[in-house]
């Protein structure tokens, strides 16, 4: 078992007892990324880690797909981490005693959903924040790859809730699964797409994409979901920004 904890820059864990099943995984290291000493790179072995700019984290889980064999598998980031529950004002992350008793229950774990302000969806708040015509294109690679999917794409494309920061724990067959789907589909969008386009926010836009991709693959697998809560250890407050962020968009689109 696990735990990746994504990086593309040096930081410091601020967790004490941090569990042995925990690794830095540097993301982007083929475009000069430098992370935390002894940490692995996402340039070795069977790697996508020239496309880090575009696609963010999923650098590292395509290269954990492809290289990485052990039977759970975890994915945190460098800024934000699954925790225990009902920890109160302490926050303690999930050890491996944690996530086997969850996946006796469950198939996967994930960051506790989302809610949008106002009743917006996930197709207005893609649209809005990112381009209307990824989201189209989106849906018309789904309608020819994997037309089973099309009605999940439109149920999630009316949801006013998403799961984000593409984060999970499960079983490695599970996740060899998903990535199979998920980056058929990505390399199939990225031709479409110019980045040129695009500020440097944007120029991400396949990690966005595929935030609301895992969330229509796993509405059709009808997975057992646990939720968990998520600690963010950056100093800005991501809550705030989110809303400052759901704000526009309301404004926008009212």
């Amino acid at each position: 078992m696990k735990i990746f904890v994504i990086a593309h820059k040096p930081y410091k864990n601020k967790f004490e007892n941090v569990p042995d099943i925990y690794v830095t995984l540097t993301v982007g290291v083929e475009n000069g990324n430098k992370s935390n000493t002894g940490a692995l790179k996402d340039n070795t072995d069977i790697n996508i880690s020239l496309k880090n700019q575009s696609y963010c984290e999923l650098t590292g889980l395509y290269w954990i797909w492809k290289n990485y064999k052990d039977d759970v598998i975890g994915i945190d980031h460098y800024r934000r981490y699954f925790i225990k529950e009902n920890n109160g004002k302490r926050k303690e992350l999930i050890n491996e005693d944690d996530v086997k008793k969850y996946l006796k229950k469950y198939d996967i774990l994930v960051p506790k959903k989302y809610s949008f302000l106002n009743n917006k969806t996930v197709g207005q708040q893609f649209c809005y924040s990112h381009d209307p015509l990824v989201w189209s294109s989106i849906r018309e690679i789904i309608k020819g790859k994997y037309p089973e999917y099309l009605n999940d794409f439109d149920e999630i494309n009316y949801q006013n809730y998403e799961y984000l920061f593409n984060m999970l724990i499960c079983r490695k067959e599970l996740f060899d699964k998903y990535c199979e789907w998920l980056f058929s589909i990505l390399f199939l969008l990225e031709p479409t797409v110019d980045l040129n386009r695009y500020n440097d926010y944007n120029k991400r836009m396949f990690g966005f994409a595929a935030e609301r991709l895992f969330n229509i693959w796993i509405k059709h697998k009808k997975v057992k979901i646990k939720e968990l809560p998520v600690a963010f250890t950056d100093k800005r407050s991501v809550n705030k920004r989110i809303k400052n962020k759901l704000k526009k968009i309301y404004n926008a689109i009212k």
